[in-house]
């Protein structure tokens, strides 16, 4: 199995993910996930727990099944633009991709049971199907900074020292051995090693990151509704994840007297997987202009299948060296957590609604298997990561019976225990949407600002870079009634 790279820390999840493989860090990717249905949805941040008829909703809460009172079909297409920038060092970098998906897609079939009317009866059932994208990893990022005396070189030995040159790492302190980056030097003792770097040199670090990959929902629902005040519901669905990155490391020394001028290590990795989950729902009106809703989504098992490999060049004054390793593979297992969402919405027919969401999610909880090939892992995870919660709060503003506008806030409070890498993110939303009785169109736009800390190798060895991104999505959904 591919040594783990414990030095790298975390990064933007819906905007860019920055890690190599099989570590916590892939078990928090999987793990925070947010809420990216329909266009109306999206335009009130998500806040749709309580609101319900909306495959957005359904999403978050399987009793919005129940409110439905016709049949629906819905489409809806998006454009991403990530944005981020960086600062290293003093020197500020930015870059940007532009990406085109299919945010949401469902059906919903509605069968009347009784009268529509307050009798304590069943009055309706819906069953039905939605695709969400609940993540989006395309994105590209660039840092550079100059530093003196500093080098991923350093890192290099520190992971060697200690271990005979034969069984070094394929995929990182070997390479860097093949191509003289790292040597050894037994006055310090046996398989101890050294950098080709010298205490006071100059150099120009740089670091680009290309990822990209979807994380959707695949959801089969059932909701009912009973009375006219009480809606539950139950969904089975399955997780889909492609991802893919690309990570250059890449530094040049200032100072040409040196044999070595320059020299690049290339990280790609390529993962693939699929897990279950079941979600449980219940939306109650005590009295007709108030919904409370609460629903709850088991963890799930995603299975994971991670390709990668991995490359070094050097280039001396005199030569160049290039080294690649072999393809590697490893199968895996992540437990991501439970998560439980509570709800609230104040709505009139004629003049809008407001609504709010909290969900909860314990981060401590996530695990990946198998267990005795990860206990180091699995044993930080507890210590690393705590329960966070995620509000959501919208409004609709009807300006005719057939046209409203639209408007959203969302926020987190950290999943990392003592905010330890300050993982915050604040999401603005608005929108407008034309309804009759048998068409619908919708129109989002959702602004999401998101700041963590990265670092380009071991912690102890090297100052962070600020990473501040802001990712427009573009909605729009439009759907049959009938």
């Amino acid at each position: 199995m591919k040594k783990i790279q414990n030095s790298i820390l975390f990064a933007a999840v819906l905007v860019c993910v920055r890690v190599v493989a099989q570590n916590d860090v892939d078990a928090f990717r999987y793990s925070n996930t947010g809420i990216t249905g329909t266009a109306r949805s999206s335009s009130m941040a998500g806040a749709f727990g309580a609101v319900g008829a909306d495959a957005g909703a359904v999403s978050i809460n399987p009793a919005s099944a129940g409110l439905y009172r016709k049949t629906e079909v819905i489409f809806s297409p998006g454009i991403t633009h990530s944005g981020n920038t960086s600062t290293y060092e003093g020197s500020q970098q930015f870059d940007s991709r532009l990406s085109f998906n299919l945010n949401n897609w469902g059906i919903t079939l509605n069968n009347k049971l009784g009268k529509d009317d307050d009798l304590p009866e069943w009055k309706s059932v819906s069953v039905g199907f939605t695709q969400n994208r609940m993540a989006n990893y395309n994105c590209n990022t660039f840092i550079e900074g100059a530093v003196t005396g500093n080098s991923l070189m350093k890192e290099f030995v520190k992971r060697a020292n200690g271990i005979p040159p034969a069984s070094l790492d394929p995929f990182s302190e070997g390479l860097a051995f093949d191509a003289y980056l790292i040597d050894t030097f037994y006055v310090l003792g046996q398989n101890q090693y050294i950098p080709f770097l010298t205490r006071s040199t100059p150099v120009t670090q740089r670091r680009t990151i290309q990822s990209q990959g979807t994380f959707t929902e695949n959801n089969f629902f059932i909701g009912g509704n009973y009375a006219n005040k009480l809606f539950v519901g139950a969904s089975v669905g399955i997780n889909r994840i492609r991802y893919a990155e690309n990570n250059v490391h890449s530094e040049k020394l200032s100072d040409t007297s040196l044999a070595l001028q320059s020299f690049s290590y290339t990280q790609s990795l390529s993962s693939s997987g699929a897990g279950g989950f079941a979600k449980l729902g219940v939306i109650y009106m005590p009295i007709p202009y108030l919904r409370m809703g609460a629903s709850w989504q088991t963890g799930s098992r995603i299975s994971i299948n991670d390709a990668y490999n991995s490359s070094v060049s050097a280039n001396y004054n005199s030569r160049n060296y290039s080294f690649a390793s072999d393809q590697g593979g490893y199968d895996y297992v992540i437990r991501v957590p439970a998560k439980s969402t509570f709800s609230l919405c104040v709505l009139h027919p004629a003049a809008g609604m407001l609504s709010a969401d909290m969900e909860l999610s314990d981060f401590s909880g996530m695990h990946i298997y198998p267990s005795s090939n990860f206990s180091e892992v699995n044993a930080v995870i507890p210590a690393k990561y705590q329960w966070s919660k995620t509000y959501r709060t919208g409004i609709e503003v009807k300006l005719s019976p057939a046209v409203s506008i639209r408007g959203g806030y969302s926020w987190n409070t950290s999943a990392f225990a003592g905010n330890a890498n300050n993982y915050l993110y604040k999401r603005y939303s608005g929108g407008l949407g034309y309804r009759d009785k048998n068409f619908f169109v919708d129109l989002a736009a959702v602004f999401t600002q998101r700041q963590n800390d990265y670092y380009l190798y071991d912690p102890t060895l090297v100052n962070p870079a600020r990473i501040n991104d802001l990712t427009q999505l573009w909605v729009l959904s439009g759907g049959l009634r009938f």
